[in-house]
């Protein structure tokens, strides 16, 4: 296992978020070689698909047409989930580069793409993970709502319910997020099955549950910070072409009233968008990753320990 040359010491959420923005810099060359391909798959499918579905969901086109229009949405939706691995398996091998677990992108490429199908069955598991919590809660509250109709102390243990819910689903849904961006760092990082990744991140975050929260918000906060000024030129567009047609004065308030080169603008737009903050995610969690197994399982001293190990092998061996 490689030295953790980028990652050796426990960091602060500042300093952690502070040098993924700096790692970001220093390789945004191989960061834009390595995502180009995704993010043209990404740009066509989204493309495809808004246009197909747009035409389907207007029933202008006539008959005949619906099946044009019909396999432009799917073919752009295959693109999307196409697009949406292959960027995924990318930014997984710019991780383990990032923090020190390979020294060039071959090598590390090499191994993302051993973790596709840990990558599909975290997709399926998040998934069905949010589908049950989203359940759970809407039951809690429906319950709540259901006091209300009564009085006195029902209708007391109802509100407090109501918030009590809220607030638990409210955490619980960003400790969820939280989990599975630390899943994705350590399917950069580890080599276990997909079970001890997950047991193995939620382990992780729940020792240092606030932290965690904490990190995801000010990781999220940053990268929204930088991402809307970068959409501001795009709504300047879309407000002025709006303003000029009485669209936003109008009744019609949907992206379907843009003109198709201004859907195809703002599609690309939000793809090159999400090309530059998407990475600055990836590299914030990643380090954080190794940052909580270091406070809590001593990496960096068992990094040492190899290090050591393996320089005065050859030694040993001549003795």
């Amino acid at each position: 296992m490689p030295s953790l040359a980028i990652t050796n010491r426990p960091l602060s959420l500042g300093d952690i978020v502070g040098r993924s923005f700096r790692i970001f810099r220093l390789n945004i060359k191989l960061i834009a070689q390595v995502l180009l391909l995704p993010t043209i798959l990404l740009c066509v499918g989204r493309i495809g698909f808004i246009l197909g579905l747009t035409h389907l969901s207007k029933g202008a086109s006539g008959f005949d047409s619906l099946p044009i229009w019909g396999s432009l949405a799917l073919g752009g939706l295959i693109l999307l989930l196409v697009g949406g691995f292959i960027l995924y398996l990318r930014l997984i091998a710019l991780v383990r580069i990032f923090t020190g677990f390979a020294t060039n992108y071959v090598e590390a490429n090499k191994f993302a793409r051993q973790r596709l199908w840990a990558l599909v069955g975290l997709t399926l598991a998040a998934f069905a993970a949010t589908i049950l919590v989203i359940l759970m809660l809407a039951v809690a509250i429906g319950l709540c709502v259901a006091l209300f109709a009564a009085k006195g102390i029902y209708l007391v243990a109802g509100a407090v319910g109501m918030v009590i819910a809220t607030v638990f689903g409210f955490f619980l849904l960003l400790f969820m997020s939280v989990v599975g961006h630390m899943c994705l760092s350590s399917m950069a990082i580890e080599e276990d099955d997909l079970g001890a990744l997950i047991s193995h991140s939620i382990a992780l975050s729940s020792r240092s549950f606030f932290r965690s929260i904490l990190f995801y918000l000010l990781t999220t906060t940053s990268v929204a910070l930088l991402a809307y000024p970068l959409s501001l030129p795009l709504v300047v567009i879309i407000v002025g072409y709006s303003i000029s047609q009485g669209i936003i004065t109008g009744s019609h308030h949907s992206s379907s009233d843009l003109p198709v080169y201004l859907q195809i603008i703002s599609q690309v737009w939000e793809q090159l968008i999400s090309m530059i903050v998407t990475p600055i995610s990836f590299t914030c969690f990643g380090l954080f990753y190794c940052d909580l197994r270091m406070r809590q399982e001593g990496l960096d001293l068992v990094e040492r320990v190899e290090s050591m190990q393996a320089a005065n092998s050859p030694e040993l061996e001549l003795q």
